[in-house]
């Protein structure tokens, strides 16, 4: 128990200062999206918004598969 644990953490602050930044403008999104669909008329945002996030998961989902194929393929003949 006297042993203190060595934990990852932030090397410098400004490490620190930009997650913490990056942080709130995230919460700040997510809480004022609702705001703005309530304020100026739902399907107006949800429409747009949607469609974006299925674009977005489509791409990545897309890229994640295509990688994966590689991978099994390089280890399946052991490419290098």
């Amino acid at each position: 128990m006297s042993e203190v644990e060595k934990r990852d953490g932030f090397s410098t602050k400004w490490g620190f200062i930009l997650a913490c930044i990056g942080s709130a403008v995230g919460m700040g999104n997510i809480w004022r999206f609702p705001v703005l669909v309530s304020a100026m008329g739902g399907m107006t945002f949800l429409i747009p918004y949607f469609l974006f996030v299925i674009f977005i998961f489509q791409t990545f989902r897309n890229m994640e598969q295509n990688v994966s194929y590689l991978q099994t393929l390089y280890n399946r003949y052991d490419l290098q």
